[in-house]
């Protein structure tokens, strides 16, 4: 039985599709270990997914890699210490489409938010409007991460880039966010988050202070075009911290093996 496409539902034929587009994949340096939440485990190979059909793949989903590849070299190919300035100039219906379709890509491979980000599908094709309503965009520069070097009695600091593409599901330490929904997309110092409220939800304004103090105050907006971005000091490593010490199994046995 012909299965339907992800994005249109048409049971056109189905082709792989990689969930990074391949652009991204070969303009980022250290692009070299890919983990699935699914698996468990870190892969070498690029991880696709197979529920795209061929017109929506070589169409429209295409045309947003495009933009977004276009900003890779403009902007994210770029790195940024603590003080910086970025002047972001952007498309959001572009930005926020492509935001969305890597999420959603993602998350049918995790099972997480699927059903969240599917309703987002026509405004992904550009065939529905933005519901501004119950999604928002930010973003914030993080810096690379100071490192010190010592040999033969010589002390020298060396700088770990935040070389790096993320797609997942926020998570906060100690921070009840399950009346929301926050979606991270980073691309190397480029971190957006998506922010999803559902209609109606009713939260102590507590509980929403708690979150936007954790979020940047960097706000893409619909109507806007550009937006000055300054680095902190939030870091890559700090960033993921949390992540890699639950994660520190599959990256040793990940080590080991790509060592042999």
């Amino acid at each position: 039985m012909a299965h339907k496409c992800a994005y249109c539902g048409k049971k056109n034929k189905l082709t792989k599709e990689h969930i990074w587009p391949r652009c991204i994949i070969k303009r980022v340096s250290n692009y070299n270990a890919r983990f699935s939440e699914r698996a468990g485990k870190f892969f070498e190979a690029e991880l696709t997914i197979s529920d795209v059909c061929e017109e929506c793949n070589n169409g429209v989903l295409s045309k947003l890699d495009d933009y977004i590849c276009e900003m890779y070299d403009k902007y994210f190919q770029h790195f940024h210490q603590k003080g910086d300035s970025v002047s972001f100039n952007y498309d959001f219906d572009k930005l926020a489409r492509w935001l969305l379709k890597i999420s959603y890509n993602t998350a049918r491979t995790t099972g997480i938010d699927s059903k969240l980000l599917e309703t987002y599908v026509p405004y992904i094709l550009g065939i529905g409007q933005c519901p501004e309503d119950t999604f928002s965009v930010r973003v914030e520069l993080i810096v690379p991460f100071q490192v010190a070097d010592i040999q033969n009695n010589l002390v020298t600091v060396k700088e770990l880039l935040p070389t790096s593409v993320r797609s997942c599901r926020a998570q906060f330490e100690g921070i009840d966010i399950s009346w929301c929904a926050i979606r991270l997309v980073a691309i190397n110092s480029f971190y957006f988050w998506l922010i999803f409220i559902p209609r109606n939800v009713v939260v102590d304004q507590r509980e929403i202070n708690s979150v936007v103090n954790l979020l940047p105050n960097n706000i893409l907006y619909p109507e806007c075009s550009n937006i000055v971005i300054n680095a902190g000091t939030k870091n890559a490593v700090e960033m993921h911290r949390d992540w890699f010490e639950r994660k520190i199994k599959e990256v040793k046995e990940f080590s080991r093996k790509t060592r042999k």
